[in-house]
């Protein structure tokens, strides 16, 4: 998925990767997988399937972000088939259609890769500004990482 990625951002992962450390990263993989089910579920009650998703009155963009927060975590950490087996199962367990997240990432592929691009800058933003260090990082525990 961000295959695509230049290897200018590849770096930015790096970078990102090692600010936060391998087990800091496989936890917050965690985190935002349940933030995608819990967007997922918020779409269950109207059986989404990919006509709904491509549909330009149904607004998907909260589950784009969550998609790519995976994606953006799972490649620093090597993670991206499991990523995408877990996608798959959860949205088996909401939809129609449990090959849905395919659909969605060829569909908006290049939205998904502008929203992880922004991610990736924002957080090393954050990491230059010391966002991250105790006390100031409203997320974060004593020690400064999430």
């Amino acid at each position: 998925m961000l295959s695509n990625l230049s290897q200018e951002y590849k770096d930015k992962l790096k970078a990102i990767y090692v600010h936060f450390g391998e087990i800091n990263q496989r936890a917050k993989l965690l985190e935002e997988l349940e933030e995608v089910e819990k967007e997922i579920s918020n779409y269950a009650g109207e059986h989404i399937n990919y006509d709904a998703i491509t549909d330009p009155d149904i607004n998907i963009d909260k589950l784009l972000e969550e998609i790519a927060d995976c994606y953006v975590v799972a490649t620093q950490i090597d993670k991206i088939s499991f990523v995408e087996s877990l996608l798959g199962h959860i949205c088996e367990g909401f939809m129609d259609d449990g090959y849905i997240i395919g659909e969605i990432k060829h569909t908006y592929l290049p939205k998904i890769l502008e929203i992880a691009k922004f991610k990736i800058d924002r957080t090393l933003d954050r990491i230059d500004e010391g966002y991250y260090e105790p006390g100031i990082c409203p997320e974060c525990c004593s020690d400064g990482f999430l």
